[in-house]
């Protein structure tokens, strides 16, 4: 009975995984936390169209930039909070597997990308992975669980990519780089957080 059971288990967990290999993307609409920009992914035969756009006040869309994009992302952030002239996309990893080449992509406001990293370049130890990390059909995430993307209030206009293991990528558009991810330095005991 339980080798029976295993082995329905193996089998939709198998089926699962192959068919999110194998389901062909489907277009998408990510918006920024504001509501104010959305980005429209349409994909085509070698990767993807992006149509990053506002709504006028009747609602109607107007367009900001249509292009086509260094690839098919698997995620888009979209990051307005500090206005028009400071738009950012910021796409992360290619459908359909994690890491490697464009594992991180920054769009301007006039949506020209930025910036375009593979994954070893901001995560060391993604080029290379101890013997124990786990692989999954689609490769090694360089992301966990709890990941997010940031624009913090500062004048610098940098944005922090939160692994979601403690440690944090940072943007700078400025200088068009991605510093490597690291853990922020540990506070000392006598250290008081600012309060909101």
């Amino acid at each position: 009975m339980n080798e029976k059971l295993l082995c329905v288990v193996a089998v939709v967990v198998f089926a699962t995984t192959a068919l999110a290999i194998v389901t062909p993307p489907e277009p998408r609409v990510f918006a920024s936390a504001s509501g104010r920009t959305g980005l429209k992914v349409l994909p085509k035969e070698n990767g993807a169209v992006g149509v990053c756009f506002t709504l006028n006040e009747d609602g109607s869309e107007r367009v900001l930039w249509r292009r086509d994009l260094v690839n098919l992302p698997k995620d888009v952030v979209v990051l307005d909070e500090r206005g028009d002239n400071e738009r950012l996309i910021v796409t992360l990893d290619t459908y359909g597997k994690f890491g490697g080449a464009h594992a991180l992509v920054v769009y301007d406001p006039q949506g020209k990308p930025i910036i375009d990293a593979a994954s070893a370049s901001f995560v060391p130890d993604h080029a290379n992975p101890p013997a124990n990390a786990p692989v999954t059909s689609l490769g090694r995430s360089w992301r966990k669980a709890g990941w997010s993307v940031r624009q913090p209030h500062d004048a610098a206009g940098r944005v922090e990519v939160n692994l979601g293991d403690g440690r944090v990528a940072t943007i700078d558009p400025a200088t068009k780089q991605v510093s490597p991810a690291q853990r922020p330095p540990e506070k000392s005991p006598g250290t008081q957080s600012a309060k909101p």
